[in-house]
């Protein structure tokens, strides 16, 4: 109970002084001596409103660079592995590829894989990058 009592101080102590000091950039790390704790929060500095206006837009301006880029990456590898499916469909459509010669069905086989992954992995740094960005919190 005594714990429960201090640790409730110890917040609202802390609650009280974000109050008086609401703006600033913190710092989130873990503390390998205590794997108790999932993260620590630390104040490194503090910033006026207009300052924290000023890097939250900022920071929004970037998510949205970055946005429109990697978009545009996903639908570049998006548009070629179409390209290649289609390819190799109008192929065996227009009997140009034989089912029987199992080296061109393995060459076609490795550029559909090719382009496959470059689609995914375009799909997976879009996600390791917003998934980062969306950690970085102005306070």
């Amino acid at each position: 109970m005594r714990a429960m009592s201090e640790r409730s101080a110890e917040m609202d102590a802390q609650d009280a002084r974000a109050d008086v000091d609401p703006y600033g950039a913190i710092l989130i790390h873990n503390v390998p001596e205590r794997p108790d704790i999932a993260a620590v929060f630390a104040k490194i500095c503090s910033f006026t409103e207009e300052d924290n206006t000023r890097y939250a837009e900022a920071h929004d301006r970037l998510r949205r660079m970055i946005d429109s880029e990697l978009s545009q990456h996903i639908s570049d590898e998006g548009e070629r592995l179409c390209d290649v499916l289609i390819g190799v469909l109008t192929e065996l459509r227009d009997r140009q590829l034989s089912l029987n010669d199992f080296d061109a069905v393995d060459e076609r086989r490795r550029r559909i894989r090719s382009a496959l992954i470059s689609f995914t992995a375009a799909l997976q740094i879009h996600e390791y990058q917003t998934v980062g960005l969306s950690e970085l919190r102005w306070i």
